[in-house]
């Protein structure tokens, strides 16, 4: 996955993004999904030109809002 480093970004030094073909790469989602997620809005990025362009802090947020919860096992009665 993802280098989820805690490291915050020196002032003036960028934060390394990906394009959509990357994180296709870097995740195994597809092209189609994460389009939906930027189209939608849920997945923050900019635009340059028809690239988008997506910061590797809004990615690991995006994917945080999507974890799914542990189901406790059902039990049968």
């Amino acid at each position: 996955m993802l280098n989820q480093s805690k490291e915050t970004n020196k002032p003036g030094e960028l934060p390394q993004c990906y394009s959509v073909s990357q994180l296709c790469d870097r995740t195994g989602l597809s092209r189609a999904t994460l389009s939906r997620a930027l189209s939608r809005g849920e997945l923050e990025h900019y635009r340059i030109g028809s690239r988008a362009v997506i910061p590797a802090p809004a990615v690991i947020l995006w994917l945080e809002r999507n974890k799914v919860a542990r189901r406790p096992a059902l039990r049968v009665a």
